[in-house]
C-alpha cells in the first residue's frame, strides 16, 4: 500500500470506529457505504481492520444490507427454490438484490485484486477465521440492497465468536433436506456403487467440497460440508433455527405441495423483510411453468436398508420411511 492508500486508509477506519464508538449508527452506516466507491484496497483494508465491531452481534444496526441463505446438503437439492427466489424478486422487488453461491462470490472477489494475503486454497480453518469478513466484503463492496446466496456447508461455532453464518448479516435461511434414503440412491445412481454411495453420504474420507466453478478459479475455497447427519444437525438445531430465522423444508414437501411450500418461503420472509409483498400469481405462475422433475429410484437392498438405519442420527429431523425403519 503506498503512503496515499496508507492516508486514506488510516483516516477512514479511524472515522469509522470514532462513530461507532460514539453510537452514530446513521454514519456508521453511511460511511460503509462509501467505501464501495473507494480504491479496492483500501475498502479491503478498512473492512478487514473493523472487522471485530461488525461480527459484534450488539451492533447488528449497522447491516442495512442483508443475506438470505439457502443450503443443502447436496447443491442439485436447492436449485428449484434458488430459481424461484430469484425470479420472485425480478417480478415483485423493486430494489436491486445479487443472488450467487457464497463461496463463488468470495472467490470472483478474491481475485479481483490478487487477495491481499489469502492462500490460493483457503481450507477450513482459514475460512472458520474469515467467514464474517467475506460477508461483510461482499456486502459493503456492492451497490446491491439484498443478497441470496447459497452453500452446502454445514453451520459451525468455533471461539472465539467465530460462526458460520452471521446474526448481523442474515436475513433468514431456507435449509432444504432430502430424505437420506433418496440421496443414498442418488449417490448409488451416480458411481455405481454401494461403498462410495455410502461415502458420499457420511463422507468418511473426510473431503472438503469444492464445487466445480471454483475448480479453475486462482482463489479455490473448500465447503466443510461434513457428512449428512451433521449437515442436517447443524442446521435443524432450534438454537440456530431461532438465532437466524431460519426454515426446514422437506424436499419431498417442495415436490408433493410445490405452490404451498413456496408461499410459505414468501410469509417467511415478510414476517422479517416489509419489502417483500406475497403474490399469490407470481407463485402460481412459477409452479405452472417450472415442474420439479422426479429423479429415477432405485430399490434398498436388506443390507443397505439395515446400513443406513445403523448409521443415520438426527436430532431434530423425523423420518417416517418405512424403507429405512425396517
Amino acid at each position: 500500500m503506498n503512503l496515499i492508500k496508507k492516508i486514506k486508509f488510516n483516516y477512514l477506519s479511524k472515522l469509522i470506529v470514532d462513530h461507532i464508538i460514539n453510537k452514530n449508527i446513521e454514519k456508521v452506516s453511511e460511511e460503509l457505504d462509501k467505501l464501495k466507491d473507494n480504491d479496492p484496497l483500501v475498502s479491503y483494508s478498512v473492512l478487514k481492520s473493523i472487522n471485530h465491531y461488525l461480527q459484534d452481534t450488539s451492533n447488528t444496526n449497522f447491516h442495512k444490507k442483508k443475506i438470505i441463505w439457502t443450503i443443502s446438503f447436496d447443491y442439485q437439492d436447492q436449485k428449484y427454490l434458488n430459481n424461484f427466489l430469484k425470479y420472485y424478486f425480478k417480478k415483485n422487488y423493486e430494489r436491486c438484490f445479487y443472488a450467487d453461491n457464497f463461496f463463488d462470490s468470495v472467490s470472483k472477489y478474491l481475485s479481483s485484486f490478487n487477495g491481499h494475503g489469502f492462500s490460493n486454497d483457503i481450507k477450513f480453518e482459514e475460512t472458520i477465521q474469515n467467514t464474517g469478513l467475506f460477508q461483510n466484503l461482499l456486502l459493503f463492496s456492492r451497490s446491491e440492497d439484498l443478497f441470496i446466496f447459497d452453500t452446502c456447508a454445514a453451520f459451525f461455532e468455533s471461539k472465539p465468536n467465530y460462526y458460520f453464518i452471521y446474526p448481523n448479516t442474515t436475513l433468514c435461511y431456507f435449509y432444504i433436506v432430502k430424505e437420506p434414503r433418496e440421496l443414498f440412491l442418488r449417490y448409488k445412481n451416480i458411481s455405481g456403487t454401494t461403498e462410495e454411495a455410502y461415502n458420499e453420504l457420511f463422507n468418511y474420507t473426510k473431503k472438503l467440497y469444492l464445487s466445480e466453478n471454483q475448480k479453475q478459479n486462482l482463489y479455490k475455497i473448500f465447503e466443510n460440508k461434513t457428512n449428512y447427519n451433521t449437515n442436517v444437525n447443524s442446521w435443524s438445531d432450534p438454537n440456530v433455527l431461532s438465532a437466524y430465522k431460519g426454515k426446514i423444508i422437506s424436499s419431498q414437501d417442495l415436490e408433493d405441495s410445490t405452490e404451498e411450500v413456496l408461499i410459505d418461503v414468501i410469509q417467511h420472509l415478510k414476517q422479517y423483510y416489509s419489502d417483500i409483498e406475497l403474490d399469490y400469481h407470481t407463485i402460481k405462475k412459477y409452479v405452472n411453468i417450472h415442474k420439479i422433475e422426479k429423479e429415477r429410484s432405485l430399490d434398498l437392498s436388506k443390507s443397505e436398508k439395515k446400513f443406513l438405519s445403523r448409521n443415520l442420527n438426527l436430532k431434530n429431523i423425523d423420518y417416517k420411511d418405512t424403507a429405512i425403519d425396517n
